[in-house]
């Protein structure tokens, strides 16, 4: 018999009774995924955060632009999500962007926003701060990448059920072993989004999980021959092109995803079977490979 003590206080007893693992798994990882979403007294400190930015901001820079990007605006925010700004500047002010990020960090301290400021010189500078409703603040500045991605990807989980609760899974693993701060060495939220989405698109392509994908169904070049089908499908890059799936099959398929199978297929071919060294993915195509020294930029 099962140790009370044990089962986590937010899985329903519902769940305990379901035989089959996968789709026990699957029913854990939804149960999860909204055990970690923010509570509405979480939001409302967002909301008081963010307003609580802008108008600070605003005081002092009335034509600068702020907006929201990251997970709050993607719909995969956690309980421990940061709240994300980027700030554009008006474009006749001649101010570089690391001596804007250095004005705004003098002015949140002179105005007590919080606390634990400072500047992160990475590739793309970010004030760290800490705001006194308790909520952790990443600003940026002048980056219109990042904004557009947000929309993008917001668009990507309104239409696809299984990513939201798998990327908030594997937001919360990464949290637990200090690897979710890109700074760091960890992995940013966008990269997550684009190997889950990878992943995806591959489900689409072979239209099964590609834990049970034969060399035969993966419309790949032949590799060198390996004991394991999955390393030779991460091995290879593909001359399929992306398959047009009308919104009847797509339906189908957004609906029998089995998240425990998707969740343990990724992590095996993430984690154990794609060819790091020689291989790189892209979104483009449906989802495909490319060999790093074909690449004039490798």
């Amino acid at each position: 018999s099962q140790n009370p003590q044990k089962i986590p206080s937010w899985l329903p007893p519902s769940t305990l009774t379901i035989k089959n693992p996968y789709d026990k798994l699957h029913q854990e990882i939804i149960d999860y995924a909204k055990h970690i979403e923010p509570k509405d007294s979480q939001l409302d400190k967002r909301l008081t955060t963010y307003s609580l930015f802008t108008e600070i901001i605003n005081s002092k820079w009335p034509k600068w632009t702020i907006k929201c990007f990251g997970s709050y605006s993607q719909g995969t925010q956690t309980i421990f999500s940061d709240l994300d700004f980027v700030i554009f500047k008006n474009e006749s002010d001649p101010i570089s962007d690391i001596d804007m990020l250095k004005e705004i960090s003098r002015w949140l301290k002179r105005k007590q926003f919080g606390y634990n400021i400072q500047i992160i010189r990475a590739r793309v500078p970010i004030i760290k701060v800490v705001c006194k409703t308790g909520i952790n603040v990443d600003i940026s500045v002048n980056r219109h990448n990042g904004w557009e991605a947000a929309q993008i990807i917001k668009k990507k989980m309104d239409d696809i059920p299984v990513l939201k609760p798998i990327i908030m899974f594997l937001k919360m693993l990464l949290r637990n072993e200090h690897l979710n701060e890109a700074h760091l060495g960890g992995m940013s939220s966008f990269l997550l989004f684009s190997i889950v989405f990878f992943y995806y698109q591959r489900i689409l392509k072979n239209q099964k999980c590609l834990i049970d994908i034969e060399p035969s169904t993966s419309g790949s070049d032949q590799a060198e021959t390996d004991d394991d089908d999955d390393i030779q499908i991460a091995n290879v890059k593909t001359k399929q092109k992306e398959k047009k799936i009308d919104q009847e099959t797509l339906d189908r398929i957004n609906k029998d995803i089995n998240y425990g199978r998707f969740l343990l297929g990724f992590l095996k071919f993430f984690g154990s079977v794609f060819n790091y060294i020689q291989m790189g993915i892209t979104l483009r195509n449906g989802g495909d490979f490319y060999y790093k020294v074909e690449r004039d930029d490798m």
